[in-house]
């Protein structure tokens, strides 16, 4: 997998209009943190940014994650990183819920 993993979800079929939250059951043997990041539009010279992405504290166990999808992203993609060290994880569910 690599030491950097994402996993990207792409042109997904989001009303941006709609409120929604992401909601990620991670189980991780490693502390440090975990981000989300909503993708640019396009002509902006990046896909995506420290701007527009919010980390979470992963600590050692089951650890669940809820962020609100902002009413303005880009309808394109979400691309989650699951853990910024060195360590195993496993995810027992993505779900994209109305808010």
């Amino acid at each position: 997998m690599g030491r950097d993993p994402s996993i990207i979800f792409a042109n997904n079929d989001l009303d941006p209009s709609l409120r929604c939250r992401l909601v990620i059951n991670l189980e991780s043997q490693a502390i440090g943190n975990a981000q989300i990041f909503y993708q640019i539009p396009p002509g902006s010279g990046k896909k995506f940014d420290e701007e527009r992405s919010r980390k979470f504290p992963v600590v050692y166990g089951m650890n669940r994650l809820e962020c609100e999808l902002p009413a303005d992203r880009y309808p394109g993609a979400i691309r989650f990183d699951p853990l910024d060290c060195e360590g195993l994880f496993k995810i027992h569910s993505m779900d994209v819920l109305p808010d």
